[in-house]
Protein backbone atom coordinates (compact mmCIF):
# COMPACT_ATOMS: atom_id res chain seq x y z
CA UNK A 1 0.00 0.00 0.00
CA UNK A 2 1.07 3.30 -0.19
CA UNK A 3 1.50 5.71 2.89
CA UNK A 4 -1.31 8.30 1.54
CA UNK A 5 -3.86 5.06 2.05
CA UNK A 6 -2.79 3.74 5.05
CA UNK A 7 -3.62 4.44 8.34
CA UNK A 8 0.23 4.91 8.99
CA UNK A 9 3.17 5.07 7.64
CA UNK A 10 4.31 2.02 9.84
CA UNK A 11 1.50 -0.12 8.78
CA UNK A 12 2.03 0.14 5.39
CA UNK A 13 5.35 -0.33 5.23
CA UNK A 14 5.25 -3.22 7.07
CA UNK A 15 2.39 -4.99 5.53
CA UNK A 16 3.56 -4.02 2.24
CA UNK A 17 6.63 -5.78 3.29
CA UNK A 18 4.49 -9.24 4.25
CA UNK A 19 3.07 -9.33 0.96
CA UNK A 20 5.42 -9.18 -1.52
CA UNK A 21 7.67 -11.77 0.65
CA UNK A 22 4.05 -14.06 -0.01
CA UNK A 23 4.13 -12.96 -3.67
CA UNK A 24 7.80 -14.02 -3.73
CA UNK A 25 6.79 -17.50 -2.14
CA UNK A 26 4.11 -17.84 -4.65
CA UNK A 27 6.36 -17.34 -7.28
CA UNK A 28 8.93 -19.28 -6.26
CA UNK A 29 5.99 -22.41 -5.55
CA UNK A 30 4.95 -21.82 -8.96
CA UNK A 31 8.09 -22.05 -10.25
CA UNK A 32 9.48 -24.65 -7.85
CA UNK A 33 9.87 -29.12 -8.38
CA UNK A 34 7.01 -29.27 -6.46
CA UNK A 35 4.66 -28.08 -9.15
CA UNK A 36 6.45 -29.25 -12.02
CA UNK A 37 7.27 -25.47 -12.95
CA UNK A 38 5.64 -23.36 -15.64
CA UNK A 39 2.88 -23.38 -13.18
CA UNK A 40 1.29 -19.86 -13.65
CA UNK A 41 -0.03 -16.93 -10.71
CA UNK A 42 -3.88 -16.34 -11.10
CA UNK A 43 -4.70 -12.76 -9.38
CA UNK A 44 -7.44 -11.99 -7.99
CA UNK A 45 -8.07 -8.24 -7.30
CA UNK A 46 -10.87 -6.45 -8.93
CA UNK A 47 -10.35 -3.02 -10.77
CA UNK A 48 -10.75 -0.87 -7.89
CA UNK A 49 -8.79 -2.58 -5.73
CA UNK A 50 -6.03 -3.06 -8.57
CA UNK A 51 -8.50 1.33 -9.13
CA UNK A 52 -8.98 1.65 -9.58
CA UNK A 53 -10.28 0.49 -7.69
CA UNK A 54 -10.84 -0.60 -6.53
CA UNK A 55 -8.70 -0.57 -6.02
CA UNK A 56 -6.34 0.31 -8.83
CA UNK A 57 -7.86 3.51 -9.36
CA UNK A 58 -6.52 4.88 -6.04
CA UNK A 59 -3.38 2.67 -5.99
CA UNK A 60 -4.71 1.05 -3.18
CA UNK A 61 -2.28 -1.89 -3.70
CA UNK A 62 1.25 -2.80 -3.08
CA UNK A 63 3.65 -2.81 -6.01
CA UNK A 64 4.91 -6.44 -6.74
CA UNK A 65 2.75 -8.22 -4.48
CA UNK A 66 -1.22 -8.75 -4.90
CA UNK A 67 -0.88 -6.61 -7.84
CA UNK A 68 1.83 -8.75 -9.91
CA UNK A 69 0.61 -12.30 -11.40
CA UNK A 70 0.56 -13.64 -15.14
CA UNK A 71 -3.16 -12.97 -15.49
CA UNK A 72 -5.77 -11.66 -13.69
CA UNK A 73 -9.22 -13.04 -14.79
CA UNK A 74 -11.51 -9.87 -12.94
CA UNK A 75 -8.70 -6.90 -13.32
CA UNK A 76 -11.32 -5.36 -15.69
CA UNK A 77 -14.28 -4.94 -13.47
CA UNK A 78 -15.22 -2.98 -11.12
CA UNK A 79 -16.94 -4.39 -7.50
CA UNK A 80 -19.79 -3.25 -8.36
CA UNK A 81 -20.82 -5.14 -11.10
CA UNK A 82 -18.81 -8.59 -9.80
CA UNK A 83 -21.02 -8.34 -6.80
CA UNK A 84 -24.01 -7.50 -8.95
CA UNK A 85 -22.46 -10.88 -10.89
CA UNK A 86 -22.02 -12.89 -7.91
CA UNK A 87 -25.84 -11.96 -6.46
CA UNK A 88 -27.05 -13.11 -10.68
CA UNK A 89 -25.28 -16.40 -9.76
CA UNK A 90 -26.44 -17.04 -6.77
CA UNK A 91 -30.08 -16.23 -7.28
CA UNK A 92 -30.00 -17.82 -10.99
CA UNK A 93 -27.84 -20.97 -10.19
CA UNK A 94 -29.27 -21.34 -6.75
CA UNK A 95 -26.24 -21.46 -5.20
CA UNK A 96 -26.69 -19.48 -1.62
CA UNK A 97 -23.22 -20.11 -0.54
CA UNK A 98 -22.22 -17.20 -2.53
CA UNK A 99 -24.34 -15.03 0.29
CA UNK A 100 -21.21 -15.29 2.44
CA UNK A 101 -19.09 -13.57 -0.22
CA UNK A 102 -21.84 -10.86 -0.79
CA UNK A 103 -21.91 -10.18 2.74
CA UNK A 104 -18.64 -10.16 4.08
CA UNK A 105 -16.91 -6.80 4.24
CA UNK A 106 -14.29 -5.75 1.66
CA UNK A 107 -11.35 -6.30 3.70
CA UNK A 108 -7.34 -5.83 2.67
CA UNK A 109 -6.19 -7.52 5.77
CA UNK A 110 -3.98 -5.17 6.77
CA UNK A 111 -5.08 -5.92 10.54
CA UNK A 112 -5.52 -8.54 12.52
CA UNK A 113 -9.04 -9.55 13.50
CA UNK A 114 -10.81 -8.00 16.77
CA UNK A 115 -12.44 -10.44 19.05
CA UNK A 116 -13.09 -12.63 15.49
CA UNK A 117 -14.21 -9.25 13.94
CA UNK A 118 -12.75 -7.80 11.16
CA UNK A 119 -10.93 -4.23 12.09
CA UNK A 120 -9.78 -2.89 9.08
CA UNK A 121 -11.86 -2.17 5.69
CA UNK A 122 -11.06 -1.04 2.12
CA UNK A 123 -13.53 1.61 2.37
CA UNK A 124 -12.87 2.91 5.88
CA UNK A 125 -8.90 3.06 4.82
CA UNK A 126 -9.90 4.97 1.47
CA UNK A 127 -12.04 7.37 3.09
CA UNK A 128 -14.97 6.46 -0.22
CA UNK A 129 -17.20 3.94 -0.52
CA UNK A 130 -16.80 1.64 -3.78
CA UNK A 131 -20.31 2.40 -5.12
CA UNK A 132 -18.83 6.28 -5.72
CA UNK A 133 -15.10 4.77 -7.04
CA UNK A 134 -17.31 3.23 -9.41
CA UNK A 135 -19.01 6.22 -10.27
CA UNK A 136 -15.66 8.21 -10.61
CA UNK A 137 -14.17 5.22 -12.82
CA UNK A 138 -16.85 5.43 -15.51
CA UNK A 139 -16.86 9.12 -15.51
CA UNK A 140 -12.93 9.62 -15.59
CA UNK A 141 -12.89 6.74 -18.64
CA UNK A 142 -15.67 6.38 -19.98
CA UNK A 143 -17.26 10.16 -19.92
CA UNK A 144 -13.03 11.16 -20.25
CA UNK A 145 -14.28 13.62 -17.05
CA UNK A 146 -11.46 15.95 -15.59
CA UNK A 147 -11.97 17.55 -11.63
CA UNK A 148 -13.98 19.87 -12.78
CA UNK A 149 -16.57 18.07 -15.57
CA UNK A 150 -16.73 15.55 -12.77
CA UNK A 151 -17.80 18.20 -10.44
CA UNK A 152 -20.41 19.41 -12.62
CA UNK A 153 -21.84 16.23 -13.72
CA UNK A 154 -21.66 14.89 -9.54
CA UNK A 155 -23.37 18.47 -8.66
CA UNK A 156 -26.25 17.36 -10.79
CA UNK A 157 -26.21 13.63 -9.89
CA UNK A 158 -25.86 13.68 -6.33
CA UNK A 159 -27.80 16.79 -5.56
CA UNK A 160 -30.17 15.15 -3.52
CA UNK A 161 -27.67 13.15 -1.16
CA UNK A 162 -24.67 16.05 -0.56
CA UNK A 163 -23.81 19.64 -0.64
CA UNK A 164 -22.22 21.21 -3.45
CA UNK A 165 -19.16 21.51 -0.89
CA UNK A 166 -19.23 17.93 -0.20
CA UNK A 167 -19.71 17.10 -3.71
CA UNK A 168 -16.28 19.52 -4.31
CA UNK A 169 -14.43 17.64 -1.60
CA UNK A 170 -15.30 14.22 -3.17
CA UNK A 171 -13.63 14.89 -6.33
CA UNK A 172 -10.78 16.34 -5.30
CA UNK A 173 -10.12 13.17 -2.61
CA UNK A 174 -10.56 11.17 -5.69
CA UNK A 175 -8.05 13.00 -7.92
CA UNK A 176 -5.96 13.81 -5.93
CA UNK A 177 -5.58 9.59 -4.65
CA UNK A 178 -5.71 9.11 -8.03
CA UNK A 179 -2.99 11.33 -9.24
CA UNK A 180 -0.53 10.06 -6.51
CA UNK A 181 -0.89 6.36 -7.30
CA UNK A 182 -1.19 6.46 -11.02
CA UNK A 183 2.96 5.41 -11.72
CA UNK A 184 0.99 1.99 -10.25
CA UNK A 185 -1.08 1.34 -13.15
CA UNK A 186 2.43 0.40 -15.39
CA UNK A 187 2.79 -2.93 -14.00
CA UNK A 188 -0.77 -4.13 -13.75
CA UNK A 189 -1.24 -7.80 -14.21
CA UNK A 190 -2.82 -8.39 -17.71
CA UNK A 191 -6.51 -8.74 -17.15
CA UNK A 192 -9.60 -9.48 -19.05
CA UNK A 193 -10.37 -6.59 -21.23
CA UNK A 194 -14.70 -6.48 -19.75
CA UNK A 195 -15.58 -2.78 -20.16
CA UNK A 196 -14.49 0.31 -20.98
CA UNK A 197 -13.77 1.93 -17.66
CA UNK A 198 -10.47 0.15 -17.68
CA UNK A 199 -7.96 1.69 -16.26
CA UNK A 200 -5.16 -0.55 -17.53
CA UNK A 201 -2.02 1.65 -18.26
CA UNK A 202 -0.43 -0.85 -20.71
CA UNK A 203 -3.34 -1.25 -23.17
CA UNK A 204 -6.62 0.56 -22.38
CA UNK A 205 -5.89 3.80 -20.92
CA UNK A 206 -3.21 5.74 -22.18
CA UNK A 207 -2.47 8.90 -20.21
CA UNK A 208 -0.24 10.10 -18.41
CA UNK A 209 1.52 8.22 -15.02
CA UNK A 210 2.85 11.44 -13.85
CA UNK A 211 0.60 14.35 -12.68
CA UNK A 212 1.09 17.92 -10.31
CA UNK A 213 -1.32 16.18 -7.40
CA UNK A 214 -1.89 19.52 -6.71
CA UNK A 215 -4.78 20.10 -9.30
CA UNK A 216 -4.35 23.78 -8.80
CA UNK A 217 -6.21 25.11 -11.90
CA UNK A 218 -8.80 22.25 -11.65
CA UNK A 219 -9.46 22.39 -8.00
CA UNK A 220 -9.44 26.75 -7.86
CA UNK A 221 -12.32 26.15 -10.41
CA UNK A 222 -13.84 23.73 -8.65
CA UNK A 223 -13.26 25.99 -5.34
CA UNK A 224 -15.06 29.15 -7.17
CA UNK A 225 -17.92 27.13 -8.27
CA UNK A 226 -18.75 26.40 -5.10
CA UNK A 227 -18.41 29.81 -3.88
CA UNK A 228 -20.76 30.69 -6.11
CA UNK A 229 -23.56 28.36 -5.35
CA UNK A 230 -23.12 29.06 -1.88
CA UNK A 231 -23.56 32.66 -2.55
CA UNK A 232 -26.60 32.05 -4.61
CA UNK A 233 -27.66 29.78 -1.94
CA UNK A 234 -27.99 32.40 0.90
CA UNK A 235 -29.83 34.91 -1.18
CA UNK A 236 -33.00 32.82 -1.74
CA UNK A 237 -32.81 29.86 0.63
CA UNK A 238 -35.66 28.68 -1.36
CA UNK A 239 -33.92 28.03 -4.37
CA UNK A 240 -33.26 24.07 -5.18
CA UNK A 241 -31.29 24.67 -8.11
Amino acid sequence: MGVDLDKGSFTGGATGGQLRRERERDWRQAQGVRFGGGTGIWGQEDLQRVLPCPCSLLGYLTKYDCSSADINPIGGISKTDLRAFVQFCMEHFQLPSLQRILAAPATAELEPLVRGQVSQTDEEDMGMTYTELSVYGRLRKAAKAGPFSMFCRLLTRWSDTYTPRQVADKVKQFFSRYSMNRHKMTILTPAYHAENYSPDDNRFDLRPFLYNTGWSWQFQCIEDQVLQLERRAQQDPDDVD
